[in-house]
């Protein structure tokens, strides 16, 4: 470590202050080996507040930084801290296990119960626990009683709970919380957003998810992805166009079931031109050989009139799947050219191939 001997050869709190005032410009104050190092200094000439301070700067402290802080306590005569520490340091691997196993749910709400003082830490991680792991009514259930204790919500709070919300389709009940953040002026992170659009989408209620959408000050290529293909599912050809091209000028690299929906809009709607931009740019990013961008682009290209570019896209293609050859039977069929179409068809296996117009 660059810093480690600095920290060997500090031999008094201004040098140390000097070396902390440099962490604190790079950033690597909030990194758990270097805290640790300036923990450790700092107790050792009895400095204990900026000890504290950071050890609590700390975005993802260890079990040694734990370990440390405590001893930093006893060693300058503070014996009540390093115990709720330690209580501390429990609740958080207590956190970590209910988000992520759902195999210890069950234990982990015992322990819940029995904790005497409940923080919104252990609650909100109580919450998303059961909401990550399916347990949708319990998630509901857990959040009713957080509410009537009065225990303030946090973000991880809103989105366990939103989740769970989206997962049964409670459009009223997410509403409320929506409207709850909205007159209290809570500020929420951008996967809380996601998850109250996925939840308006989930309801059905389009028109909600497209404001929040709109006023969202960073998106995510996610996010982006999702709403163009919400509306090319839900025939809303023309939005999806219009959101697909405001992605692509923001800088937005769609993936390859967007480009799909997205020709399928462009056919849907005879806009070639557009599809003709977004092949361009699937041919720069290399999507040009995914399965479900190349059915799309042989569907768009016959809609649009363009069967023999259909074609050369057809022959293109090393392994044909069953839709390539449906897409190409049933474009020669659109545009009156039956012979065509079933000269194609010869070259598989008839009993695979469907005929869509039959």
């Amino acid at each position: 470590m660059f810093y480690e001997p600095f920290f060997r050869a500090c031999t008094s709190t201004r040098t140390l202050l000097q070396i902390h005032a440099q962490l604190l410009v790079t950033g690597l104050h909030k990194k758990a080996q270097i805290a640790t190092k300036l923990v450790n200094v700092y107790s050792k000439f009895g400095d204990v507040e900026p000890a504290t301070l950071v050890f609590r700067r700390v975005t993802d402290p260890d079990a040694f930084l734990y370990g440390v802080m405590m001893k930093s306590y006893v060693w300058n005569g503070f014996f009540e801290e390093p115990i709720m520490l330690y209580h501390d340091m429990l609740l958080l691997s207590f956190c970590l296990v209910i988000s992520h196993t759902h195999l210890c749910l069950d234990d982990a709400r015992k322990v819940f119960d029995r904790i005497l003082e409940r923080d919104v830490v252990s609650w909100s991680s109580m919450v998303s626990g059961y909401a990550h792991n399916g347990r949708t009514i319990q998630a509901i259930e857990t959040f009713s009683e957080m509410s009537l204790r009065g225990v303030e919500i946090d973000s991880v709070t809103l989105l366990g709970v939103t989740q769970a919300f989206s997962n049964v389709g409670s459009l009223k009940q997410g509403k409320l919380i929506h409207g709850y953040l909205l007159r209290r002026g809570i500020s929420i992170d951008w996967s809380v957003e996601n998850s109250l659009i996925s939840l308006y989408i989930n309801c059905g209620c389009l028109d909600s998810a497209h404001k929040l959408f709109s006023v969202m000050p960073e998106k995510s290529v996610v996010l982006w992805n999702k709403m163009v293909t919400i509306y090319a599912q839900n025939g809303l050809y023309e939005e999806a166009l219009r959101l697909f091209s405001q992605m692509m000028r923001q800088g937005f690299g769609p993936d390859s079931f967007t480009f799909a929906v997205s020709f399928s809009s462009c056919a849907n709607l005879g806009n070639f031109v557009l599809g003709s931009q977004a092949y361009c740019v699937v041919i720069k990013t290399g999507f040009e050989s995914n399965e479900f961008v190349h059915n799309s682009l042989i569907d768009m290209h016959c809609k649009c009139g363009f069967v023999c570019d259909a074609w050369k896209i057809f022959e293109n293609i090393e392994d044909k799947g069953l839709v390539a050859w449906n897409s190409m039977i049933c474009g020669y069929g659109q545009n009156g050219l039956f012979p065509s179409g079933f000269s194609r068809e010869r070259k598989m296996d008839p009993p695979k191939v469907h005929y869509p117009w039959f």
